[in-house]
């Protein structure tokens, strides 16, 4: 009569597909069991890779009886051992060979393993920067200037900033990428007779410059002068930077005398000379400004007194005398 028949297929545990017959009630019954397939799974998917290289390992699990093989990406990545291979159920290592990073770009390269893609990430060299401090011009008069600091870096990529902690020296510009070179401007210090320093931070290196204040230099217009007997005044020039001080004193006084104590930069100093009683003339001297300068004064003239101013004489003549006084006019 009618019935049914239970029919239990077992797992099939090959790659391929099989085919099971049965005969039920003188009939063929045909199964058609897919197979397990060959897909392999890795142990991950991906690795990260140090600038230097060097090896790395997959672990990759294929079925039994799944073959496998290893499609190779960018040069720099190669297989070392365990590309191919027959699937045992187990996983197998893989091993590659990441080249070093000479750049200082990171890369990414993929390879494909049984059909798996398998990523390589590998960084980039660490930055480096150099800078060339020979164009930059220290030590700096008191009137500043324009410097130059030259950057190399080993990397186009490679970022850089440029800083200064002194007011009177600015860098420009204050960042980059790659080579460049950074202006270092220094302003005028003719205002101080005192040097200064600035540091600078270039490409995270300390770089220091320095500068001189005005040099104080001292000259006198002229080396000496003259005076009447009857005295009077004069001046001596002084040349000298605005910022430069200095003093001025007579050496001979009472008779010379100077107007001023001392002052700065370029002026006159005057002097005065009292008269000259004597008939011999005189010399004094001042100090300005660490100079010497000497002041001539006439002597008082000579006047002459007669004892009489006129006399008469007979026609026959005489010999006589005439007396005289000498006196200074002084």
């Amino acid at each position: 009569g009618n019935g049914s028949v239970t029919v239990t297929i077992p797992p099939n545990g090959l790659p391929g597909p099989v085919v099971l017959n049965a005969t039920i009630a003188g009939q063929t019954l045909a199964v058609n069991q897919t197979g397990v397939g060959c897909t392999v799974s890795l142990g991950s998917s991906s690795v990260s890779m140090a600038a230097a290289g060097g090896q790395s390992a997959v672990q990759v699990t294929a079925p039994v009886g799944c073959g496998y093989s290893t499609v190779t990406g960018p040069s720099w990545i190669s297989v070392a051992s365990g590309g191919s291979g027959n699937g045992t159920g187990s996983p197998a290592p893989l091993i590659l060979n990441v080249a070093a990073n000479s750049t200082t770009v990171a890369r990414s390269g993929s390879l494909t393993i049984g059909g798996q893609t398998f990523q390589v990430d590998q960084l980039g060299l660490a930055c480096t920067v150099t800078v060339d401090t020979s164009g930059l011009g220290s030590p700096y008069g008191a009137a500043g200037g324009v410097g130059l600091v030259g950057i190399t870096t080993n990397g186009a990529n490679c970022g850089w900033n440029a800083s200064s902690a002194a007011a009177f020296a600015t860098v420009s510009p204050q960042s980059g990428i790659g080579n460049g070179t950074v202006a270092v401007t220094v302003l005028s210090n003719a205002a101080s007779t005192t040097g200064r320093s600035a540091n600078l931070t270039i490409g995270g290196q300390q770089v220091q410059l320095q500068q001189s204040g005005t040099a104080c230099t001292f000259n006198l217009q002229s080396a000496d002068g003259t005076v009447p007997a009857s005295g009077g005044s004069g001046a001596v020039g002084v040349v000298a930077p605005a910022v430069c001080t200095w003093n001025a004193i007579s050496n001979t006084p009472p008779w010379l005398s100077v107007g001023t104590a001392g002052g700065a930069g370029s002026t006159n100093v005057p002097f005065v000379a009292q008269a000259n009683s004597s008939a011999s003339p005189r010399t004094g001297t001042l100090t300005v400004a660490g100079l010497t300068y000497t002041v001539t004064q006439a002597g008082a003239p000579c006047s002459y007194v007669l004892s009489t101013s006129n006399l008469t004489v007979a026609s026959s003549g005489l010999t006589s005398s005439v007396a005289f006084n000498t006196a200074s006019t002084g």
